[in-house]
């Protein structure tokens, strides 16, 4: 189910938050995403996109710097709900890569894609929103 699906079904939701850019304030985009699909089965692999989504805006683009925003959408409909992480931009662009090993990075786009029906990304230097959407 696409974001454009879920957005046609009828009395879809949408909540939209804006946070600092900082690697802290993950755990409350964890919270607001559980609270709001709390009645999801979907609900535990949705937050762990929207951690993996909003650590890659702090840790890759503009949104990590001093001043930073990030900005997370959360949308529900009838069997999907999709989160959207919109960043500042930057150099580069998001892609599944490679796990370096036994370390810790490289494994955030590969766990969306894992758990998520679905993702994309659109976007240049300048802002960049990625989107999982789940069944």
């Amino acid at each position: 189910m696409s974001v454009r699906e879920i957005a046609q079904v009828e009395e879809p939701l949408m909540w939209r938050r804006v946070f600092p850019g900082r690697v802290e304030q993950v755990r409350n985009v964890r919270q607001l995403v559980a609270v709001l699909l709390a009645d999801e089965p979907c609900v535990d692999d949705v937050v762990l996109a929207a951690s993996e989504l909003f650590g890659n805006a702090c840790a890759h683009t503009r949104s990590g710097e001093p001043g930073g925003l990030v900005v997370v959408d959360v949308r529900k409909g009838h069997g999907g709900a999709a989160i959207a992480v919109t960043d500042q931009g930057g150099a580069t662009e998001p892609r599944c890569g490679q796990a370096d090993g036994l370390g810790e990075r490289g494994r955030g786009l590969l766990i969306v894609q894992a758990t998520a029906a679905g993702w994309s990304w659109y976007g240049d230097q300048t802002a960049r929103t990625v989107t999982a959407v789940f069944r």
